[in-house]
């Protein structure tokens, strides 16, 4: 362990097997919605040393301006409003369209997510991309499309080289979008009849150019989410995976799509925290046809939840007899008394990289962190955690999670009951931000785990400098919103 001043934490010795630092980027497609009043962004070093990180901001019609360099210190996390990263002559003009974050280290290093507030009387999320990890021609995402609303899908092409995008919508409609390198196209699509909606994006240009993200706002502010694009071409296994569907006091909604040409057949799990140690429910098999929007009836697991204080929330395992990427899915839990909704990502398990997740945390005013942790593979998965932050950290022991079991961590409730780490040590009393670390134990075996953060405030007083989005509009003074980080196991 290298040496430190008093009162500092270890920085770690070098890794001799890791590969050097190199330049690398990070890109979102959106930094501006026209609903929106706030983009803020969160930046994560999940580094040992110092990271300097400059943004590079484009118009939407491509043209490139770099911005104000950001030092961020080891473990450091910092929400800035995305504006204040522009240099000073350019705030306030808009018709802005993505964001590269530049750094020099390794893959995902520095990780940033952006929220925008205010919008739907809510906030969206929108999660950046590995530029240096190229993606497919191909981009599918289905999602819940209530009357009155709007879908908005952002188009940003990471390139310099001109591409064609084709969007082939589950109602037939089809259209061609040409987008300039560096630039921004937008798609809104208003609700039509069905409630429920899916896309096929599908690209000439170069490989992995095209960057996409979407959110979807109900007029009447009763609905706000994201929209989650996969890559099908790149999924790793069929199944699909989630944590934390909240089911108590809310209306739980689930869409699948067969994205193959071919039937498949899917098979809902959901879990307790106690995984298979207990009664699951299990949905019965049910068989999609190709392309074919399934909205799953969840009327069984509503009958469960009313007689389980243990499915207050569940965890969600949908089994796919297709190929990987064949079925993707998104899941929603919308609060009955205050029409909160929680976008619940649901994806495959992802590249087994690390086995680790490093979340950015806060717990000032009024707002909560949850993060949860579950075991997805078929076999225990031992894990332990790791509370980062200056005068840190706070480490708790070894942990192992049975199959399906998941793993709660409240970090205001850790922090106000003063519980002590594996050394003794408490979080200090007026601690109210950091990065919460986890990472699978060495092990012969592949544990599977995945995780997830959740940042909540309910305020939406217009004084509060508002987070996250992981994780992304003029704040209103009534109604909540909710911001959400997310980092899956592999990412």
């Amino acid at each position: 362990m290298a040496a430190t001043q008093r009162g500092q934490r270890p920085r770690p010795s070098p890794c001799n097997s890791c590969p050097p630092p190199s330049s690398k980027r990070i890109y979102a497609p959106a930094i501006e919605l026209r609903e929106a009043e706030l983009c803020e962004i969160v930046l994560n070093n999940r580094s040992p040393n110092p990271v300097e990180v400059t943004p590079i901001f484009y118009t939407i019609n491509g043209d490139a301006v770099i911005g104000n360099p950001v030092s961020l210190q080891p473990a450091e996390i910092r929400f800035v409003p995305v504006e204040q990263l522009m240099p000073e002559a350019l705030r306030g003009r808009h018709r802005w369209g993505g964001i590269a974050l530049s750094y020099t280290g390794n893959v995902l290093e520095v990780w940033a997510q952006i929220t925008f507030h205010g919008v739907g009387g809510g906030s969206v999320d929108e999660t950046f991309n590995i530029l240096e990890e190229a993606g497919s021609d191909t981009r599918e995402a289905v999602w819940l499309m209530p009357k009155k609303s709007t879908a908005v899908i952002a188009l940003g092409n990471s390139s310099s080289a001109a591409i064609r995008t084709t969007a082939q919508f589950s109602d037939g409609d089809s259209e061609d979008i040409d987008i300039p390198g560096g630039a921004t196209k937008f798609i809104r699509r208003q609700a039509r009849h069905r409630d429920t909606e899916s896309v096929k994006l599908t690209t000439a240009g170069p490989a992995g150019s095209m960057r996409v993200t979407g959110f979807i706002v109900a007029d009447d502010n009763s609905f706000t989410s994201s929209i989650r694009f996969h890559d099908t071409k790149k999924t790793v296994q069929p199944n699909l995976y989630a944590v934390n569907l909240r089911l108590k006091n809310t209306t739980a909604r689930m869409m699948l799509k067969n994205t193959s040409d071919a039937d498949v057949i899917a098979r809902p799990r959901f879990f307790s925290a106690a995984g298979e140690q207990d009664n699951s429910v299990d949905l019965p098999a049910m068989t999609l046809r190709p392309q074919q929007v399934v909205d799953v009836d969840l009327s069984a697991l509503r009958a469960a939840a009313a007689s389980r204080t243990d499915f207050d929330s569940v965890s969600v395992q949908v089994l796919n007899s297709g190929a990987p990427g064949s079925l993707i899915g998104a899941a929603y839990s919308k609060e009955r008394a205050s029409q909160l909704t929680y976008d619940v990502p649901l994806r495959d398990s992802g590249k087994n990289r690390n086995g680790t997740g490093s979340y950015p945390w806060r717990i000032d005013k009024d707002y909560s962190t949850v993060v949860t942790v579950t075991n997805i593979g078929n076999q225990p998965a031992p894990f332990q955690v790791e509370i980062r932050y200056p005068g840190g950290p706070y480490s708790l022991g070894r942990r192992e999670l049975a199959v399906g079991e998941t793993a709660t961590f409240d970090l205001r409730r850790m922090r106000d009951e003063q519980e002590p780490d594996r050394l003794g040590k408490t979080l200090p009393p007026d601690l109210d931000r950091g990065q919460f670390h986890w990472s699978i134990s060495v092990t012969p075996n592949e544990p599977k785990i995945i995780g997830r953060a959740e940042v909540v405030s309910r305020s939406g007083t217009r004084n509060q400098q508002l987070f996250m989005p992981n994780v992304l509009p003029r704040l209103r003074a009534s109604g909540p919103f909710r911001s959400e980080c997310l980092w899956t196991f592999g990412r």
